[in-house]
């Protein structure tokens, strides 16, 4: 009687292992799939935010290359000036003067005492259109919304502009147009006669962070002159180069999770521990909590480091546990201003 064949099979320890690999296996596909959403969502960020920083740049090197200052007051006795300084929440408010083409009047029919009709008539072309320009932000500090304002030149703005209107939500909604949603910063730096470089060491001169084109309204300009006379256009400067900085914030989902402060923070702390979400930039960049700026070194875990402090004119102030810590990318240009126009007297 021949022996019974043993039926080939595996054995438990054969199982397990089988089961073990296709356990990494998976795991590794799930890694590089999650690694690769990551890098293609990154990607996605920067593309929105290239598009939408082209669009704000686009706007503002139209307006700014077409400033100028005008010999000829308005109806009430004044002249527009050139300025920007910062809003009640240290962003940039801007709105200064512009002219731009007016497309030539059609044709005219000839006078009636006119007797060659082989002469075709044109309305004279009226080529230079002024305009009053406005940059803002909405008055709510936390939101990035910046809005893009354009008025007749006879409207009662620039010169005569107070500063109220722009803390009313009322007269924003009325007034002027939502340019770009997610600006967290916006800073301009102005190229004057006295400016050597943009980053000036020792004595150096540098831009101007701020401009009065007046030279008597702001206070604090640093080429303010007393004696000057606020409706006098011949006494009025404008800068040579403007530089422009914009800090674009990635979109988030409605009850998207946010990086936050986990601890409170005095002025003086030079280290932010918080929960900070994969993908925020390991360093160095710069973050926005409340209202101030600050820039860091890295990031170490769940803490930024090497953090200094009140950086882009914004004051140092104390932050409680839970405030949201804003980033973005970042874009800088240059734009010129052909009607530049320095101050004789210096």
């Amino acid at each position: 009687m021949t022996p019974a064949r043993r039926q080939s099979a595996f054995t438990l320890i054969e199982l397990l292992v089988s089961i073990s690999i296709f356990i990494l296996l998976g795991l590794l596909l799930v890694g590089l799939l999650r690694s690769g959403v990551e890098i293609w969502d990154r990607g996605e960020t920067r593309r929105d935010a290239y598009e939408r920083a082209s669009i704000l740049f686009d706007a503002l090197r139209a307006d700014l290359s077409c400033s100028t200052i005008h010999h000829e007051a308005d109806p009430a006795g004044l002249n527009p000036n050139f300025t920007c300084r910062p809003d009640k929440h240290d962003r940039a408010l801007v709105f200064f003067t512009r002219v731009g083409l007016v497309p030539p009047q059609g044709l005219q029919s000839a006078p009636a005492n006119y007797k060659d009709k082989d002469v075709l008539f044109f309305a004279a072309a009226d080529t230079m259109k002024r305009h009053e320009v406005v940059y803002c932000f909405d008055p709510d500090g936390a939101s990035g919304k910046l809005y893009r304002g354009r008025f007749d030149f006879n409207a009662d703005y620039g010169m005569k502009m107070p500063l109220e209107p722009f803390e009313r939500t009322d007269w924003i909604a009325q007034n002027v147009q939502l340019l770009s949603d997610g600006v967290i910063y916006l800073g301009l730096r102005f190229w004057s006669q006295k400016t050597a470089t943009w980053n000036p060491s020792g004595s150096e001169q540098g831009p101007e962070p701020r401009w009065d084109s007046t030279r008597c309204r702001d206070a604090e300009f640093s080429m303010k002159r007393s004696g000057m006379v606020a409706n006098d256009p011949l006494d009025d400067i404008l800068p040579h180069r403007v530089e422009i900085t914009v800090t674009l914030e990635r979109p988030l989902g409605s009850g998207q999770a946010v990086s936050r402060l986990n601890a409170d923070i005095d002025k003086n702390a030079g280290l932010l521990s918080a929960d900070l979400l994969p993908g925020f930039p390991q360093g160095p960049g710069f973050v926005k909590v409340d209202d101030e700026w600050m820039s860091y070194e890295s990031r170490s875990g769940g803490a930024l480091t090497g953090v200094k402090r009140g950086i882009r004119a914004t004051t140092r102030t104390g932050h409680k546990s839970g405030a949201r810590i804003r980033w973005g990318e970042s874009f800088t240009t240059v734009v010129g201003v052909p009607a530049f126009k320095d101050d004789q007297n210096q």
